[in-house]
């Protein structure tokens, strides 16, 4: 190279930003001089030349060697270019040639018996020598369509499949005969799936598959178990998006299985070989609705296992290196100032059009862009990542959309066909988001043999960078597979109990007394999980507001397309095709981000059109997920028979949110909720809802939906695991203690304790982290409090919506249970967030209160959902006392209570009824928690005010209870049989599950009914005799079954046996039934002795009339009330904090009287046993004196009206004629009555009783 060569060089290294990596060798020197005939290279070739250096160096090391040129040196630099680039390719292809020739010490993959390769090796004479193949089939595999059983979905490669039948199986087109071998399995679902291998005679059916036959082994991670005729546990349980690794080593007779690169261990061995008929085929069966994606070697393998081969011929490893040189050239190109420097415009784009036409075979190969492309493209974004941390990456979010590789990205776009883009696109898109699904938030243990780190956040970004591109974005927005693609980049892989180990080696709970737990090292795991996902949730907005930016009607098409396919997913059967629980879970908490800080302000009435709402809640043309949605009226199809829907259509909704305090500071326990990060975002997005008002309402309502269709499982889940660490810290607290406690003595006894001590360490291991996890991914205070938000907007849409009689009926079903469901997900969160709660839970408690007993809302379901939601708040006080100041609660709720106590709510109603009396029985203990004075003083003032509401709900409450306490006595009959005839634990455990919920059920109605006495005790002493009779009725049943008698026996048995300290029955006791009847007798007794005092005065002798109607009731027995005294004295000597000692004192001055009474009355004769009563006088059913008596107009017959009256409680019709009546119907008789009187006081006074 002469002096004016080398300042050329020179010239073009100090303009470069990188200086030139030149190769001084022989080749280059004779590359450069070459020639004395015109041959020397021009500056554009000798600049072409050291990029392709300079790319083959970054590729793999290997010298790029530019071609000699001889002769008179004619044609352009881009055809020696060319010429160039063709000696490199046949320079790579003769080396491999040269290395599978040679002894490489690694076995040559044996080519399909039929493929296209096969050559004949005729030795001398003519004769051909034949090996015995190694596996059988076409060099392309793929599931074999003709070999399937049951309905089963594939992709149009054949490689994915989705079962539609309750069972399906399929297999491979190819089978193995020896050698070793592995295929791939990546998991679009983690139900029951059995996966593995088995031969051509197994025979699939619509109940068995791949497993259950001989010959054939199958791997299931749902039940955990492997497959072999019988099944055995083994492996891990597998999550959606596991790669599951099949290896079988044919010569060995082995088949292990591999989770995501991580070995199970060997789960078969002496598996038959060798043998006719021996040939194993992958194969696959599927429960319904599951899905998988297969890969035998069509694409590189996610973890390949050592001395495997995949089933599938790779391509040619030449070819892979020449498209990895000329990716690298080109993005040499791309990023390279000097390259635009030193060329024209039309000698650049002819320089890298020269390198796409290159390029294009292998972007056109799968196995190319998974394993090339896609990682090239994420070392770029990898490097653009390393240093940054935490709100750093977030902030650089948007730098990222302007780094090398999208100038890569946008040359190949520029350069390739339609065809062509389209091909490549749609395979990278895919291929990425198929990669999202299989990665964590964070880097694992594991690699794969793409060397990515093993995190989706990449994939995401790459996802980003892609639609950045006008022409890439054209062809992923056209694509059929675009919905389900983007799904792929809003996964959030859901860990397993393994996986959690290893995100979070450190465990620590509060309290924990262990010196080996770490908590130091715990809350660095989970800040570090904690930072990976707030990362990934920042470029999910990221991506999602990229398509809102450049497309509202994709976005618009989008948010659709989920919410119609996945309206089946609450479904007791689940339809096929289901989006992962992940994706609905990151859309929401995308939209949420979107729309939160319009929730801060009077924006939202701003943007919000008022008819909106309307206009989806009754137009169902547009929005699919509407058409088979439940609404709180019934039906659409009924409502719109059954209303004049043309009156509701302008209907005007005002939705603001008047909580500025709620939300305005953004700051619970001093945490910044707002970050300033997510603003440049919020603003895009309103940037959009300006130029459409209507998407901001089509947003809010998919909120409501994906938090009904998906999130609210998740949160059930994360309750539930919150529920198990408590119970689980509990029970290991409680072994520790006994353990502990334990005589050294007995070294049997403490060595159960260690190992019990240890079981119990174990749940609570994996509870804490489960916690930890859905902490993370649930709980961070952003999301609470957003959530909340989110929920009093809701709220005051339902409430506005109340306004309009008919309107309601329109709503969502899901709506409202959204609203309670999100409420009480906030307030159990992890840690939970009390501070906010009274700002905005006077609209909740007014919706719950003016609606519970709304006819509007025809589900029961949903009603039930207000109940319990009442109920569940009434247990703390905070609640109580914000029910207490609301007015709405004050107005109606005693009311609406009384009129639910039916047979469907009269389980909710009793339970909220006995929250607000808690600790004012005899025998409890006083609590402030949830006893609300407002409310019980609320209970009578209603009560008087309403007597026919009262009245009712009194009725109904004595036949639930005779119901109830029935069912208790043949349920402990039940028990007594069983234990007799030996029948089966399970129908024994049924029985006695059966009897403690009757016996529950029949103490609160007592307790309930004990309330009732106590405030309203009138009701018994001076109202209708019925009340009386029935209350009298119901206390001497249940005595007769529990203390003296017969029928006590059965009571005795179970509480006395063994079998008492099952958990089913350790909650039947003979005191807490008692307690109440106690209570009942007390109220009753002390306010008919203030009543006699008032009367007679303090000093009368005489018995008050409630102890002489029970004495002179035919159904109580004296000696019940003696046994009662006797039980109650010791119970209450061994509960000395049961403040009852001075009530049980006014219990025994009854008693005492009771006997007064009882001893009077054998010296009198009771009227109804007079021989002279005038027949006029007696009732036709009970043939005793009538007191009350009236005509029945139908029959015209003369009866009781309290015998009537409790006729009528059960049936609707006159006893002697069965036409219709009711109380209101009949006629009095009152010159009969006056003269029943009269004969009775006559009698009285003669001594007659």
């Amino acid at each position: 190279m002469g002096l004016e060569e080398d300042a050329e060089v020179a010239a073009l290294q100090k303009e470069d930003e990188v200086p030139f990596r030149l190769l001084k060798t022989e080749e280059d020197v004779a590359g450069s001089t070459s020639g004395l005939h015109g041959g020397t290279p021009s500056p554009q070739e000798r600049l072409m030349r050291k990029i392709l250096r300079d790319a083959s160096e970054v590729f793999s090391g290997a010298r790029y060697l530019s071609r000699t040129y001889e002769g008179d040196g004619k044609g352009t630099w881009l055809q020696r270019l060319e010429e160039d680039l063709e000696c490199f390719v046949d320079t790579l292809m003769k080396e491999e040639e040269a290395t599978e020739g040679g002894a490489t010490g690694e076995p040559t993959p044996r080519p399909p018996l039929d493929s296209d390769d096969e050559e004949d090796d005729e030795e001398e004479g003519g004769t051909r020598t034949e090996e015995v193949p190694s596996r059988l089939g076409p060099a392309t595999v793929c599931l074999d369509t003709e070999a399937c059983n049951g309905y089963v979905k594939m992709d149009e490669h054949n490689l994915g499949m989705e079962s539609l039948s309750n069972f399906c199986s399929a297999r491979t087109n190819t089978c193995v005969l020896s050698g070793s071998w592995q295929y791939e399995v990546i998991l679009g679902t983690a139900g029951i799936q059995q996966v593995g291998w088995a031969t051509p005679t197994c025979p699939f059916t619509n109940e068995e598959g791949v497993g259950d036959f001989p010959n054939s082994y199958a791997y299931d991670g749902k039940r955990v178990r492997k497959w072999n005729v019988s099944c055995h546990p083994y492996g891990q349980p597998w999550m959606p998006g596991d790669v599951i690794g099949c290896c079988f080593d044919v010569d060995e007779g082995e088949i292990s299985f591999y989770r995501n690169g991580r070995p199970l261990g060997v789960a078969f061995k002496g598996v038959k070989r060798h043998m006719p008929g021996m040939a194993y085929f992958p194969a696959f069966s599927l429960s319904h609705g599951e899905r998988c994606v297969t890969n035998f070697g069509n694409l590189p393998f996610r973890y390949p296992i050592g001395g495997f081969g995949p089933i599938q011929e790779p391509p040619k490893r030449s070819f892979l290196q020449v498209g990895a040189f000329l990716l690298e050239a080109l993005d040499t190109v791309a990023a390279s100032d000097i390259v635009k420097d030193s060329l024209t415009t039309d000698e650049y784009f002819l320089m890298v059009n020269v390198l796409c036409d290159r390029l294009v075979p292998m972007l056109l190969s799968p196995y190319f862009i998974e394993g090339t492309l896609i990682p090239f493209l994420l070392k770029k974004l990898e490097e653009e990542e390393l240093g940054l941390t935490g709100d750093e990456a977030v902030e650089d979010l948007k730098r990222k959309t302007n780094m090398a590789t999208p100038k890569v990205v946008c040359l190949l776009a520029e350069n390739l066909s339609e065809e062509e883009l389209d091909r490549v696109v749609q395979c990278i898109f895919s291929r990425i988001s198929e990669s999202c699904r299989s990665n964590f938030c964070i880097d694992m243990d594991a690699e794969d043999s793409r060397g990515t780190g093993k995190r989706n956040l990449f994939y995401l970004q790459l996802g980003i960078v892609l639609l950045e591109n006008q022409r890439v974005r054209k062809v992923i927005f056209a694509s059929k597979s675009f919905v389900e693609s983007l799904e792929g980049l809003l996964v959030q892989k859901q860990p397993n109990s393994h996986d959690l180990a290893i995100l979070l080696p450190h465990v620590w709970w509060h309290g924990a007394q262990d010196a080996e737990i770490d908590e130091k090292g715990m809350k660095e795991a989970c800040a570090t999980l904690e930072n990976a996902i707030t990362r990934v949730e920042a470029n999910q907005v990221q991506l999602v507001l990229c398509i809102l930016k450049h497309s509202k009607d994709v976005f618009k098409s989008f948010l659709r397309s989920i919410l119609q396919k996945n309206r089946g997913a609450l479904r007791n059967v689940q339809p096929a095709g289901l989006s992962d629980n992940s994706v609905l879970t990151s859309l929401y908490y995308v939209l949420l981000r979107l729309v939160r800080p319009l929730l801060l302000n009077d924006k939202l009435a701003a943007v919000l059109p008022k008819a909106a709402f309307a206009k989806m809640f009754l137009d169902t043309d547009e929005l699919d997920h509407y058409v088979d949605a439940s609404r709180l009226g019934g039906t659409f199809s009924h409502l719109q028979k059954s209303v004049d829907m043309d009156q509701l259509k302008d209907i005007e909704l005002d939705v603001s949110v008047p909580y500025k305090s709620v939300l305005s500071t953004g700051i619970i326990n001093g945490t910044t909720l707002y970050d300033t990060a997510f603003t440049v975002y919020h603003n895009q997005f309103l940037d959009s809802v300006d130029q459409d008002t209507e998407m901001l309402a089509m947003v809010l309502d998919s909120i409501n939906w994906l938090y009904h269709l998906g999130l609210a499982s998740k949160f059930k889940q994360a309750s539930l695991q919150l529920q198990n660490q408590v119970s689980a810290i509990s029970q290991l607290e409680d072994a520790i203690k006994r353990r502990d406690e334990a005589e050294p003595t007995n070294p049997d006894y403490h060595k159960h304790l260690t190992e019990a001590c240890s079981l119990f360490m174990e749940d609570v291991v994996e509870s804490v982290r489960q916690c930890s996890w859905f902490r993370a991914l649930l709980y961070s205070t952003w999301k609470q409090e957003a959530m909340f938000a989110m929920c009093i907007f809701q709220t005051r849409l339902l409430l506005e919506a109340s306004k309009h009689e008919k309107f309601l009926q329109f709503v969502p079903e899901s709506y409202l249970e959204v609203v309670m469901d999100s409420f009480h997900a906030f307030r159990r969160g992890d840690p939970p967030v009390r501070c906010l709660l009274g700002y905005g839970l006077e609209d909740i408690i007014t919706f719950l209160v003016l609606h519970f007993n709304d006819d509007r809302i025809v589900n029961p379901d949903v009603r039930d959902v207000m109940f319990q939601s009442i109920s569940v708040l009434l247990q703390y006080r905070d609640f109580v006392v914000a029910f207490e100041e609301n007015r709405s609660a004050q107005d109606v709720f005693i009311e609406s209570l009384l009129q639910c106590f039916d047979s469907r709510f009269w389980i909710p109603v009793s339970n909220i009824l006995l929250r607000l009396c808690k600790g004012m029985g005899f025998g409890q203990k006083r609590t402030n928690e949830s006893t609300s004075l407002i409310f019980q003083q609320l209970l009578q003032d209603t009560c008087k005010a309403h007597p026919d509401v009262y009245n009712a709900f009194l009725n109904r409450l004595f036949t639930i209870m005779n119901w109830t306490a029935t069912e208790f006595t043949v349920a402990m009959k039940e028990i007594h049989d069983s234990r007799s005839s030996h029948s089966s634990s399970a129908e024994l455990q049924q029985q006695q599950r059966k009897c403690t919920i009757m016996f529950e059920l029949s103490v609160n109605l007592l307790r309930l009914l004990e309330f009732i006495v106590r405030e309203l005790p009138s009701t018994f002493l001076k109202g209708s005799s019925m009340n009386t009779d029935r209350l009298i009725e119901t206390v001497s049943f249940i005595l007769q079954h529990t203390t003296l008698g017969p029928d006590s026996k059965l009571f005795e048995q179970i509480i006395g046996s063994p079998s008492h300290h099952v958990p089913f029955l350790e909650k039947v006791s003979r005191f807490t039934i008692l307690a109440p009847i106690t209570g009942i007798l007390i109220n009753l007794h002390m306010a008919a002795q203030e009543q006699l005092e008032a009367e007679k005065g303090p000093d009368s002798a005489c018995c008050n009339d409630f102890v002489n109607t029970i004495a002179q009731s035919k159904t109580c027995q004296l000696e019940c009330f003696d046994y009662l005294v006797s039980f109650l004295t010791y119970e209450i000597s061994t509960k000395p904090d049961i403040p009852s000692q001075q009530r049980f004192n006014n219990f025994q001055d009854f008693v005492q009287m009771l006997k007064q009474a009882d001893s009077e009355k054998d010296l009198k004769v009771n009227i109804d046993d007079l021989d002279d009563i005038p027949e006029e006088f007696l009732d036709p059913i009970q043939f005793t004196v009538m007191r009350d008596p009236v005509r029945l107009p139908s029959s015209k017959v003369v009866i009781d009206r309290s015998i009537i009256e409790r006729h009528l409680l059960l049936d609707k019709t006159d006893p002697f004629s069965r036409s219709e009546l009711t109380i209101d119907m009949v006629e009095p008789m009152p010159e009969l009555k006056e003269r029943i009187r009269a004969w009775i006081k006559e009698k009285m006074e003669a001594g007659v009783q």
